[in-house]
């Protein structure tokens, strides 16, 4: 289950609800979740700032060199990855 996912699920939210706290269509939120999309910048910006960083931009892929030195958080472990 990637962070989003698992976001989701304990906020007992919809990926539909989610959709329209970050200002997309459900499914994109979809494929976020099920790994198959990554967002723009500006969107993984949102969805951090909107989950509280719980989901934090550094978290996808494409941004992981951006994670800051010594932050040694592990948000997005094997478990709870984007």
């Amino acid at each position: 289950m990637n962070a989003l996912a698992s976001y989701l699920q304990t906020q007992s939210m919809t990926q539909t609800q989610f959709a329209e706290v970050i200002g997309v269509k459900q499914p994109l939120v979809s494929k976020l979740v099920r790994g198959v999309s990554q967002p723009s910048p500006d969107l993984a910006a949102r969805i951090a700032r909107e989950t509280h960083d719980r989901v934090p931009f550094y978290c996808w892929p494409a941004y992981a060199p951006f994670k800051p030195e010594g932050d040694e958080t592990n948000r997005c472990t094997k478990e709870a990855r984007c």
